[in-house]
Order: structure tokens, then sequence, then C-alpha cells
């Protein structure tokens, strides 16, 4: 690529004297030669033409040279999707694989997750019997193309499969990458930076409205505790759009602690910033009636949080956002079970709160039927 624009490779092409182009041109074209992906450019007072390969040693009548160009990708109408399927039929037929076309390009992947300069296509995508066949026959060169033909689709310089998130309580990222020098991205969202190494820590980018929501609360002045801080999913748009006075960010994954730390930085937030590393039980007994706000962004339940959440509110009180998984019809009743467990836990510590249920918010699909919901709830 050139520089960091994905839109330029570099590519053959042959440098004509701009009075023979058109001339050329129409040779090339006739026979073939053209590479219809780039677009035809000016270069140092000539015309550069780009071809599929350096088979054109000699045009009767006409003097060419042969150069290596970064040259711009035409736009296409079609959509990414679509232009992989044409991209990577042209492969299978490069190939001589010239059977289950149709079964081979159903499989390719219609979403994935882009994160900046890296795209994460779905666990099973290319996993059908078909495609191990043909991974099976197929050097290790021709593969990285096809690797590079799904990356260049969907217009990023990286590429890898996601895999099930490791259920240690490191939450390990298990992401194998596919093409490109590593997993390592830098991307804005809503105004806040995040850069992470996708091989390393995880980034859930079904949680985007729930950033943006807990980014646009006004938390001028206040103290937050994030229990489960990660990268930094709630931290950093809580420090940077909510304008948090001071954020406690607990993680217990050094890895995870790397990323926060370099994104605290790209965004000028480290000042505001306490990292504490370790296990959340242990540490938030450290924090007893520090936090304005208390945020426990962990699935499929943050139960076991509860009681220290309460502890770490200043005796006025404050909130909590309490992540859980729940089924659509039962969220009614999960926020009442919340609000009375809440109100065992506040007279066990002798805090004499009223409590209620501020907001509730359905985040996403958890799975079927089951909703990743985010109760508010506002002890004063």
């Amino acid at each position: 690529m050139s520089g960091s624009d994905i839109s330029e490779k570099i590519t053959l092409a042959i440098l004509v004297e701009r009075t023979d182009a058109a001339s050329i041109e129409s040779l090339l074209r006739e026979n073939n030669f053209i590479n219809s992906q780039f677009k035809i450019k000016e270069y140092e007072g000539k015309i550069a033409i780009p071809i599929k390969s350096n088979t054109v040693t000699h045009i009767d009548n006409y003097n060419f040279s042969l150069v290596e160009l970064p040259m711009s990708k035409k736009l296409s109408s079609k959509s990414p999707h679509q232009m992989m399927q044409d991209r990577v039929k042209s492969w299978l037929i490069e190939q001589q694989i010239l059977a289950n076309h149709n079964e081979l390009l159903d499989d390719l992947p219609n979403k994935w997750e882009k994160l900046g300069s890296i795209a994460l296509i779905p666990q099973f995508s290319l996993e059908n019997k078909h495609w191990q066949n043909v991974l099976e026959h197929t050097s290790q060169v021709e593969i990285s193309n096809l690797w590079e033909i799904i990356a260049e689709s969907i217009g990023v310089k990286s590429l890898g499969r996601q895999q099930e998130i490791s259920s240690n309580q490191m939450r390990t990222s298990q992401v194998i990458l596919l093409h490109g020098d590593s997993g390592i991205c830098e991307f804005t969202d809503h105004g806040v930076t995040f850069t992470l190494d996708v091989t390393e820590v995880m980034f859930s980018s079904g949680n985007v409205t729930e950033r943006h929501r807990i980014g646009d609360i006004d938390m001028t002045g206040e103290v937050v505790v994030d229990a489960f801080a990660g990268i930094g999913y709630y931290t950093l748009p809580m420090l940077v759009r909510s304008k948090a006075k001071h954020v406690y960010a607990i993680e217990i994954n050094p890895n995870s602690i790397k990323w926060l730390k370099a994104a605290a930085g790209k965004n000028n937030v480290e000042k505001r910033l306490t990292i504490l590393r370790g296990d959340n039980s242990e540490i938030m007994q450290d924090l007893h009636n520090v936090a304005d706000r208390v945020h426990l962004g962990i699935l499929p339940s943050s139960k076991s949080a509860w009681k220290n959440a309460a502890r770490c509110l200043k005796p006025e009180g404050g909130f909590i956002h309490i992540h859980m998984n729940c089924k659509e019809e039962e969220i009614a009743d999960l926020a009442a079970d919340i609000l009375c467990e809440f109100e065992t836990i506040c007279r066990e510590l002798n805090m004499d709160w009223e409590l209620s249920i501020h907001h509730i918010e359905k985040v996403k699909w958890y799975a079927p039927r089951i909703r990743h919901v985010v109760i508010d709830l506002q002890c004063r």
C-alpha cells in the first residue's frame, strides 16, 4: 500500500508518451491486458496504464517502459460483498478451480467487524467442506493472495478471523490474523480514539450505542469507578465526552491495561485516570465512599460486584450502571429484582438511600431471546 491510503496499491503499469496513450490503450484492451481495477494516471509528464502482468514486452511502432507505481483503485457501484465475490471467482478460475463456485462464493463473509484498518470476518467464513478442500490443495502464496483480495474488497489493510473469546478471567482475544503485518488498529468512535491489538484483546462493536449513551451523560465534576474497564470501552467515553473529573479503572488483564494506557494518552486524559490492576472484588474494597458513579460492564451478570459497588458510592449516593443478560420478556422483573436486592444491600451496609430505576437501556441481542440490558440505578 502507498502510505496510509488503502485505495492505492503498487501496481505494474506501462509508461507511454501522451501522444501514443490512446492508441496503446486501445491495443491493450483488445488483448485484455489492462488491469481494469485501477485508474489510468498521469506520471512525470507521461501516461501510466495499469496492466495485468509483465507479458507485455513489445508493441509494434511504439516505445514504452514497464514500471511499478502506486495506482488508485476505481470506484465501484457494487457493494464490498459483490466485489469480493467477483474477485474471488476470478481467483478460483486462476487456480483452475472450476467446480462448486456457488457453494464457495455463498460462504464468503457478507458482514464483518471493521476496526480502523482491520476487518474481522466471522469465525466460520470460508469453512464449509468445499473451502476446506480448496485450501488444503492450494499453496500458501495463493492463499495469502486470497486473503488480500478479501481485505481489499472490504477496504482494509489487515484481515482477521474471529474466534470464541476465551472463557478465562482475562477474556483473551483469540483472533487469527489472516492478512497484514499486525493486528494493531486505531480508530475514532463518537469523538473517542481507541487503539488495540485484536489478537491480544477483545473489542465489542455491538456495544456502540451504549458507549455513545454513556459518553453523552454529563459527568462534570464526578468521580467514577469502572469495575470492568477492559481497554476503556466506557472509561474513555466517560473521560473524553462526559467530562468526568476522575475515573478509577479496574482491570485484571495486562494486555487490556497496556492498550487502555495507550488510548488514554492519545485522548489526553491520562491525568484524570487511575488504572488499578487486579481483581475488582479486592480493589473495590479500597475505594469505599469515593465515587459519584459506578460502572459494572460485565456479562452475563455483574451481580458479584453489586455490594462493593454500593460501598464505592459516596455517602450521599449516586448512580450504578448495571449490565446484565436477560430474556426480553423478563426485563421488567429483572429491574424489580435489582431494586429489591439493592434495598437488602443498603440495609446490610446501613445506607439510608432512596433507590429508584432511573433508566433501562436495551443494548443489543446477545443470543436468541436474550437481551444485553443496562439498568441505571439511582441511589440518593
